[in-house]
C-alpha cells in the first residue's frame, strides 16, 4: 500500500436496521424478567395475522421450522411429494426431507426468478401433497394457475411482506404461509419465523408441535418456540414496515437510474417492475459474465454482492431442461440494498461494478 492511502470498509451484502426502539422494547423484556415464549409472542402473532390478512399466526423458533411446521400441519408426511422452486434456498428441501416427504424439483421464470406454473404442474403426481411457492427477491409469485389445480399451497414470505398479487397481499394467498425472520431478512430478529393461516386447525397444529413438553416422543416435537426478546424487535420492525418498504423502494429506483449505462449497453438486466413486488433484494442478470467471478472481483475492492442462492446443482440430479435456474445460477448477482445504504455506498457499488465489467 503507497504512503497516504486509506482502506475503505467493505460494504456489506445485508446490514440489519436497528434504533433506539429495538433497544427500548428488549429492555422493556428483561425488565420484565420474562423472556421466554409469553405476551410479546402473542401480540406479534396478532399483528403478523393482521399485516398478512389471515385469521391467525403461530411463531415458531425459525424460518425452516415454520415451513417444515406448515407443511406437516398441511398433511404431508413420509412417502408425500412437494413441488419446489429449483433456485431456492435449501431450507425448503430441508423441510420436506426431515417429515420423510420428497422434494421435486420445478424451474422459474427468467428475469422473474418465481416458480413457473406449467414446469410445476408439469410435475404433479397422485402423490403430491403441496406446492411451495416463493415470492422470490420480493417478486410477486404466480398463484392462481396452481390454485386452479387444486393442490395446497404453502406461500413463502421469507423475503418479505407487504406486496401483493392481483390486491391480494402477500401472506393470505395459500392454504398458509411462512415467513423467516433471521438476521439478513427484511424484518430481523435475529432468528424466528411464523406460520400464518386462516385455518384455525392448521394454526392449532403447528402450536402443538412447537411444543415438545409432556407430550408423547416424536420427531415433529423438536422445542421450535420463539422467545419473547426476539418477538420484541420483530414487532418493532413490522411497526415500521411501510418506512421500510419505501426506503428499500428508493434505492432500487436510485440503482436502476445509476445502472442505466450498463443496461443500455447489455451488461446487465435490470430487476422487472411488477406491481405489488417489494424490494428485498436488488439482483441484476449478467449478460456475459459469470456471477460467481464478478463477485470475487468485487469483494477484492470493497463490496459484498452475493450469489444470492446456494448452488444446489453441486448437491441434486439436476433437470436438463431448467434453463431458468440455470441462468439464476450463473448470471444473477445480488447487491447490497437496505434502508441505510447511503448515497454514497449505492455510488461506489454502481462504481465498482462498473469497473469489474468494464
Amino acid at each position: 500500500m503507497t504512503a497516504g492511502a486509506t482502506t475503505l470498509a467493505i460494504i456489506p451484502h445485508s446490514r440489519p436496521y436497528f434504533g433506539r426502539e429495538e433497544i427500548e422494547a428488549t429492555t422493556r423484556v428483561i425488565q420484565s424478567r420474562h423472556v421466554a415464549q409469553g405476551i410479546e409472542v402473542e401480540q406479534l402473532e396478532n399483528e403478523w395475522a393482521a399485516a398478512t390478512g389471515n385469521r391467525g399466526s403461530a411463531c415458531v423458533g425459525s424460518g425452516l421450522a415454520a415451513l417444515r411446521l406448515a407443511l406437516h400441519a398441511t398433511g404431508v408426511k413420509a412417502g408425500s411429494e412437494v413441488i419446489v422452486p429449483a433456485y431456492s434456498c435449501t431450507a425448503l428441501l430441508n423441510a420436506v426431507l426431515a417429515l420423510g416427504a420428497a422434494p421435486v424439483l420445478a424451474d422459474v421464470k427468467v428475469d422473474r426468478w418465481t416458480l413457473d406454473p406449467e414446469s410445476a404442474l408439469r410435475r404433479r403426481t397422485p402423490r403430491t401433497a403441496a406446492i411451495i411457492v416463493v415470492h422470490l427477491f420480493g417478486m410477486p409469485a404466480e398463484v392462481a394457475p396452481l390454485r386452479a389445480a387444486g393442490v395446497p399451497i404453502i406461500e413463502d414470505c421469507a423475503h418479505g411482506i407487504g406486496g401483493s398479487v392481483a390486491g391480494t397481499p402477500f401472506g393470505a394467498l395459500g392454504g398458509a404461509s411462512i415467513a423467516s425472520f433471521y438476521a439478513t431478512k427484511m424484518i430481523a430478529g435475529g432468528q424466528g419465523g411464523v406460520v400464518a393461516s386462516s385455518d384455525e386447525n392448521l394454526l392449532k397444529t403447528v402450536k402443538n408441535a412447537r411444543n415438545p413438553a409432556d407430550q408423547k416422543p416424536s420427531s415433529i416435537f423438536l422445542n421450535d418456540k420463539l422467545t419473547d426478546l426476539e418477538a420484541a424487535i420483530i414487532r418493532v420492525q413490522l411497526g415500521r414496515l411501510r418506512w421500510t418498504l419505501s426506503e428499500r423502494a428508493a434505492r432500487a429506483a436510485r440503482y436502476a437510474e445509476l445502472l442505466t449505462p450498463l443496461a443500455s449497453r447489455g451488461l446487465v438486466i435490470l430487476p422487472a417492475e411488477q406491481d405489488g413486488r417489494i424490494w428485498y433484494r436488488y439482483a441484476v442478470r449478467l449478460s456475459a459474465h459469470p456471477a460467481a467471478n464478478v463477485a470475487r472481483e468485487l469483494y477484492a475492492i470493497g463490496v459484498h454482492a452475493d450469489q444470492p442462492v446456494w448452488d444446489l446443482r453441486q448437491a441434486v440430479e439436476w433437470p436438463r431442461e431448467f434453463r431458468g435456474s440455470d441462468v439464476a445460477f450463473d448470471r444473477v448477482l445480488s447487491l447490497p440494498l437496505y434502508p441505510d445504504l447511503s448515497p454514497a455506498e449505492q455510488e461506489r457499488v454502481c462504481e465498482a461494478l462498473t469497473g469489474v465489467l468494464r
